[in-house]
């Protein structure tokens, strides 16, 4: 998942332009996708372990959490 891998690759392979723009994309659909729950739970459960998340990210996911 290239959210995952942008956060956690260090900084000088530039590897980061989308960052926020993924965010976004698997936060605003992941509840319409056609994605099985297991898989959805997972998804979101990795991106809690990006360390730089931040407080009110980790807040929206556990939401989208709860609600899946």
């Amino acid at each position: 998942m290239r959210y995952v891998f942008q956060n956690e690759l260090p900084n000088f392979l530039n590897y980061n332009s989308n960052i926020q723009e993924d965010y976004s994309v698997i936060a605003k659909g992941i509840e319409k996708s056609d994605l099985n729950k297991q898989f959805k739970q997972k998804i979101l459960k990795n991106m809690l372990l990006v360390k730089s998340i931040t407080s009110d990210q980790s807040t929206q996911i556990k939401l989208l959490l709860n609600k899946i």
